[in-house]
């Protein structure tokens, strides 16, 4: 057996390596400058993170020179979900930050987004075994979130059944995550 990686396997790596270093490089030259809206500072917030997961996949990947190893360690599975972690936020960076739509729509966009997290979060609390305070908290903000909804032009002209569901807080897009990569050029075989 051949304990070497391929050719094709090291090129990867050496990829990866570039991006993760290029984009760590852009975003330090970049901090710091003022977000004039709401999708620039999120694409701020998501390009971090980004960069985090980057840096996560690189250390995790075998022969990657971000880590120095006795031995090098093939953890699958590890990678397959950074690495899926990575292109949701990928997908998440598309969708509410670069991909065009009118203000109405992306408000709207970021307000389902919004209550999806405050309802997950709740969900969360909800399942400890002494209820929190913060409860209550993240009820009001879900609260405050729907009013904004159902006063957002965009979301009035969703179908009435299409609205409820959002407004339940259980889907965080107003599209799949098939139909953004589709939008976004990525190639949606990637998602399964």
């Amino acid at each position: 057996m051949n304990s070497k990686p391929s050719k094709e396997y090291r090129e990867r790596v050496a990829a990866l390596d570039n991006v993760v270093r290029h984009c760590i490089t852009a975003s330090q030259k970049f901090a710091g400058i003022r977000s004039p809206t709401g999708a620039h500072f999120y694409a701020s917030v998501l390009f971090t993170s980004l960069c985090t997961r980057g840096v996560s996949l690189a250390i995790l990947t075998p022969y990657s020179p971000w880590a120095k190893r006795k031995l090098e360690h093939w953890d699958y599975a590890s990678i397959a979900g950074m690495t899926r972690s990575v292109l949701e936020i990928r997908l998440a960076f598309f969708y509410l930050c670069a991909e065009e739509c009118s203000r109405e729509e992306w408000e709207c966009r970021w307000n389902i987004f919004n209550l999806h997290d405050c309802t997950a979060r709740i969900r969360l609390f909800e399942e400890l075994p002494s209820q929190s305070p913060d409860i209550i908290s993240f009820s009001a903000q879900a609260d405050e979130v729907r009013a904004r909804l159902t006063a957002n032009p965009f979301f009035t002209t969703l179908p009435e059944k299409e609205r409820k569901k959002y407004l339940h807080g259980s889907h965080a897009y107003l599209n799949s995550l098939e139909d953004i990569a589709a939008r976004a050029g990525v190639d949606v075989h990637s998602l399964l």
